[in-house]
């Protein structure tokens, strides 16, 4: 009985094992987010809801996700965060579930803003926990398999639920979806916590929180990575949330075929564009810190006019190819993305850092990125008919150009007193990781 329990207590403190179970968290965060997008065309036929309105229950759970991601990063960086990841967890398969019951648009809205609520806590804490279990030079991978993990998440949810809706149909599909999250929740409060900042200088570590977040707001290189991951959002959030209908409509395909298809094509390339994206970082960080954001600069650069060419050719197989080609691109940069809050955020802090990009993100991108979908395809439909939400989708594609650039810049800019961002320039390091509690 002794060594069970050891064993349980090794297995609890493993970063591996934390790794895993966030990553689940993060794969079901995706999961719930993804099935809504799929069923909005049968929600929009059933309520005889306007584009504008479908756009506003897309990204609606955004509203609070925004303004909920800084009190829950409060929490995050103050309290326990494995707490923080599972009651997330609960809140927001309950809402989905709620969403399935929905009578009216009212309902549908506030389901899908608690939505919201719930996901604000998993990214904050979830990262945090990651940078905590592994050092610099490993933690881009790291964190690469926990945004990958919610890209499968995106592409799960898409391809199972397709085929739920279309037998059950969209209120069912919700509901049966919602009890795996319930399941998971009580799973993350066994793992055990690390220190906080035990890969940093004693002196990054024991900085107070207020302190700590006056030197992150001050960092020029902070806020363009904030502008940066906010034009990303709305790109990402845009193509995701419309993509399914764009097929429906365009090409006239069953929800399960459309499920299966952009899951495949968007889900699928873009968790192997995470995964291959991440890694590669962090090789090539090892000998210059700055490719943390080269990565991404060049990624979304060369995204854009793929994405552009999915939307404009006219067979339903030419569009799903150049949507896995185009996706897989542009996620090279994004497993990177959430490393570099901890190149430019001390450790009291970085929960929080990561929540102030997650809010403007959240509200400009994941928020106003489907809400603008949806005015600009009422506006063009009176010209372009049954293309009008091929051309919002073309303008909002064009945006992917704007944090390339922010990207570089920031790059530009890291690192600036080192000798081109080696390694061996930086603050060490403590020489030994403190245990884990």
């Amino acid at each position: 009985m002794k060594n069970q329990h050891l064993v349980w207590s090794r297995l609890g403190r493993a970063p591996t094992t934390a790794l895993v179970v966030v990553s689940a968290a993060n794969l079901l965060n995706y999961f719930d987010r993804s099935i809504f997008n799929l069923v909005l065309e049968p929600i929009r036929q059933e309520f005889e809801l306007t584009n504008t309105e479908l756009g506003f229950l897309a990204g609606g759970f955004a509203l609070l996700f925004s303004l909920s991601s800084l009190p829950m990063a409060w929490l995050a960086d103050r309290w326990r965060r494995l707490s923080v990841v599972g009651g997330s967890v609960a809140v927001w398969s309950l809402a989905t579930a709620a969403t399935g019951f929905a009578t009216s648009f009212g309902w549908l809205f506030a389901a899908r803003v608690a939505v919201g609520v719930g996901e604000a806590g998993c990214l904050p804490a979830g990262t945090s926990l990651i940078g905590d279990h592994y050092p610099p030079t490993k933690r881009a991978g790291a964190m690469a398999i926990f945004q990958g993990s919610g890209l499968l998440g995106s592409m799960l949810g898409l391809m199972i639920v397709g085929v739920l809706a279309d037998r059950l149909g969209w209120r069912l599909a919700l509901i049966t979806a919602s009890l795996v999250g319930l399941l998971l929740a009580p799973v993350v409060l066994f793992l055990r916590e690390p220190p906080r900042g035990r890969f940093d200088s004693a002196q990054s570590a024991t900085q107070s929180w207020p302190n700590a977040l006056g030197v992150l707001l001050r960092s020029p290189v902070y806020l363009l990575l904030v502008a940066a991951i906010t034009w990303v959002s709305l790109g990402f959030t845009s193509i995701g949330a419309w993509g399914p209908s764009f097929f429906v409509r365009s090409f006239d395909l069953s929800l399960s075929t459309v499920g299966l298809l952009f899951g495949l094509s968007f889900g699928l390339s873009a968790a192997a564009g995470t995964f291959i994206g991440g890694y590669a970082t962090s090789r090539l960080t090892a000998r210059n810190r700055r490719w943390e954001f080269w990565v991404p600069a060049g990624a979304y650069a060369l995204a854009v006019p793929l994405y552009e060419a999915a939307l404009h050719v006219p067979t339903a197989t030419g569009a799903f190819s150049l949507v896995a080609l185009a996706s897989f691109t542009a996620f090279l940069g994004y497993g990177p993305t959430m490393s570099l809050y901890h190149v430019v955020a001390p450790p009291a802090v970085r929960a929080t850092a990561v929540a102030i990009g997650a809010c403007t993100a959240g509200l400009i991108g994941a928020f106003g990125g489907p809400v603008a979908v949806g005015l600009l395809t009422d506006a063009l439909t009176p010209t372009l008919g049954a293309d009008a939400l091929r051309g919002a989708l073309s303008v909002l594609m064009l945006g992917f150009l704007v944090p390339a650039a922010l990207y570089a810049l920031a790059g530009r800019m890291a690192f600036g007193g080192m000798k081109a961002g080696r390694p061996a320039d930086l603050e060490p390091a403590a020489p030994e990781p403190a245990p884990l509690a």
